[in-house]
């Protein structure tokens, strides 16, 4: 016997791979779950800090008051400028991922600071 009589694996490749590897295909799925997740992202902070007002509207002066109001709203602005960058936007699908992990940090301080900003008051403990 002559070598090895093991037959060598093939090497595969996929044609539409993108430069970092990944197959296309699944780089533009995970772009549309990013979106979908911003977008649950956006309405979740909002019933959270301002759903309360929607069903006791003399809570809006104490809300309006607050100092992480601006935060909340930008942050739910966010979520909602993400969604529709993954919809609408003409970016590619590894840039758009990478916008991707600068929201989930931004998004995580935004929902780090207005906690933070509640249990000072004595709100959210």
């Amino acid at each position: 016997m002559i070598g090895d009589s093991t037959p060598a694996h093939p090497r595969v490749r996929y044609a539409d791979t993108t430069p970092t590897g990944l197959p296309s295909d699944l780089l533009q799925r995970a772009s549309k779950r990013l979106g979908y997740a911003a977008l649950i992202y956006a309405g979740t902070y909002f019933m959270a800090y301002f759903g309360p007002v929607l069903f006791n509207p003399r809570l809006m002066w104490n809300i309006l008051t607050q100092s992480s109001t601006p935060v909340a709203a930008a942050s739910i602005g966010l979520g909602l400028a993400i969604y529709l960058l993954s919809r609408f936007g003409s970016l590619r699908p590894e840039v758009l991922l990478d916008i991707g992990l600068v929201f989930e940090v931004v998004g995580a301080v935004g929902i780090a600071s207005a906690c933070g900003a509640g249990a000072a008051t004595g709100e959210w403990v």
